[in-house]
């Protein structure tokens, strides 16, 4: 990788578009939460909130990874 490496920008925007949807989301998921009684909450509730959680962590290290490569912990991953 040379020094002046530059992700392409449609990959960056759709990273920085799945991490953003995610939130809101997650947002979203949370107000519904807030909204009912713990035993009228479906369980597919929780696991959609789960899954934004996990999108929303991977697509944002991947993004980090990518627009910071010095500061790589490990490798990223290819795509």
């Amino acid at each position: 990788m040379s020094r002046t490496y530059c992700p392409p920008f449609s990959v960056v925007v759709a990273l920085l578009l799945l991490v953003l949807f995610s939130i809101g989301m997650i947002m979203h998921a949370l107000w519904e939460l807030s909204m009912r009684s713990p035993g009228a909450i479906s369980p597919m509730t929780y696991f959609f909130f789960l899954a934004f959680v996990a999108v929303a962590v991977i697509c944002g290290s991947i993004l980090v990874h990518m627009l910071f490569p010095k500061r790589m912990i490990f490798p990223p991953p290819c795509i």
